[in-house]
């Protein structure tokens, strides 16, 4: 990082402006980023997903349980576009929607647990009991 001539506020570098960590530009990765999550209901769950302009769909799909809790079941990106932080996104919008729902989380998606794991301030009032 170069520092600011005032003020300690640190300026990202021409290359951090230009180039994502998987070597893709930022100008693609921020156009797809501001694409709004879609919650689309099925019978017996739903899932999340991005429309991204390629018409790829990454998403997480999740399962309505008898409790009244969500199992965030699987999550999956394209290939060509993993790395890009969609599916991080994804799945936090859809923690979101389980919060505001009322809903517990049984995250069975490694991906969703690792998320939930990884800011337990922040997710652990979601986690469902686990049952025996």
């Amino acid at each position: 990082y170069q520092r600011r001539v005032h003020g300690d506020v640190p300026k990202p570098t021409a290359h951090f402006l230009f180039m994502h960590r998987a070597g893709r530009p930022l100008s693609r990765l921020f156009s797809t980023m501001a694409s709004k999550v879609q919650h689309e209901k099925l019978s017996g769950g739903g899932k999340f997903f991005i429309e991204l302009s390629d018409g790829a769909r990454p998403f997480v799909a999740y399962k309505d349980l008898p409790d009244g809790s969500v199992n965030m079941a699987h999550t999956f990106t394209p290939d060509n576009h993993r790395g890009e932080g969609h599916a991080k996104i994804i799945v936090q919008e859809a923690l979101e929607w389980a919060r505001t729902s009322g809903k517990l989380v049984v995250p069975d998606c490694s991906y969703v647990a690792h998320l939930m794991s990884r800011d337990p301030e922040k997710y652990s009032d979601l986690l469902a009991k686990p049952t025996k």
